[in-house]
């Protein structure tokens, strides 16, 4: 059988071997180490090198546990310079990725946080203590904590709220649903929102949960999940006139960004399904960012003091 084991290659072109030898259905699984497992039990453990790192918080345990309530989701645009995050002290806030620089230095810290992709593990590490020392309710992939395993695992030692989810559908140790799969479940599920299994929207994250290719869109639907009705996004304006797409970084040192690749074929599909529900009192979602490349008639916008005051 192959074995990765003592092939010295950079991590991408492992990956690339992986795929192909794993094949279609279970190549999510390639940016997953050998070294980590996720028991599969009623208490669900994290297992780095056969030693047991933490239990991790399942899912259904946290359902619908914030009925009714407003949420924040504080992504990393550049108009989140001119937000005073120290006003969101005592609300239920979503940082996902890179936001947690706003909070960096101030009193106030995220209640839940967000990360989707492992990239942004490799790529920024030195943000992993803030993160995982700021006592946040954390959701993360597979992916995402096998790469924080791979960098310090000691960070998840005995941590006590972290809450996995998967990528579109894509189950840990399971076979991927492929598109014409999601749609068939959508049919007979009115949780499932989907017409063609790409671009959709989960009422119910235990179910899986789409993709937008932006990690805010995971954070909504997790945010509905733990029964959020109000949903205030904070800082996502989806690019700039200045072509910065984060607060926290600019010109060499920033990370790529896939957002205008991404914009018209994914986020703004899903943002409409989104602002659907909205017409039908689901849910309400505003969108906070004076400079958001998000239409207002897809999604609402408001003011973040005019938020603040609301809620």
């Amino acid at each position: 059988m192959l074995s990765f084991k003592n092939i010295s290659l950079p991590r991408k072109h492992k990956v690339r071997i992986k795929r192909w030898f794993l094949g279609r259905e279970y190549r999510h699984m390639a940016k997953i180490s050998r070294h980590f497992k996720i028991t599969n039990d009623s208490d669900p453990a994290i297992i780095w090198k056969k030693e047991t790192l933490c239990t991790l918080l399942p899912l259904p345990r946290a359902v619908n546990s914030f009925n009714g309530k407003t949420a924040y989701i504080v992504a990393s645009g550049p108009s989140i310079n001119d937000v005073d995050i120290t006003l969101l002290d005592n609300k239920f806030t979503f940082g996902v990725n890179g936001s947690i620089m706003k909070f960096i230095d101030t009193p106030v810290s995220p209640y839940f946080y967000v990360i989707s992709d492992e990239d942004f593990i490799y790529n920024r590490p030195h943000l992993l203590p803030f993160i995982l020392n700021k006592n946040c309710h954390c959701f993360f992939t597979p992916q995402v904590l096998s790469a924080i395993c791979e960098i310090n695992p000691e960070l998840l030692r005995n941590h006590n709220k972290i809450t996995l989810f998967n990528n579109h559908f894509k189950d840990h140790g399971n076979a991927a649903l492929e598109c014409s799969d999601i749609e068939k479940l959508a049919i007979d599920d009115s949780e499932i929102i989907t017409d063609d299994g790409r671009i959709g929207f989960s009422l119910n994250p235990e179910k899986g949960v789409f993709t937008a290719h932006t990690v805010p869109y995971f954070a909504l639907q997790i945010a509905y999940g733990l029964g959020f009705r109000t949903i205030n996004f904070v800082g996502m304006d989806l690019g700039s006139s200045t072509g910065e797409t984060r607060f926290y970084e600019s010109g060499t040192t920033a990370m790529p960004s896939h957002l205008d690749r991404d914009y018209f074929k994914t986020i703004l599909p899903s943002f409409e399904i989104a602002g659907r529900l909205c017409k039908t009192n689901i849910l309400q979602i505003y969108n906070l960012s004076p400079s958001s490349r998000l239409p207002d008639k897809v999604i609402k916008k408001k003011s973040f003091y005019e938020a603040i005051k609301d809620n």
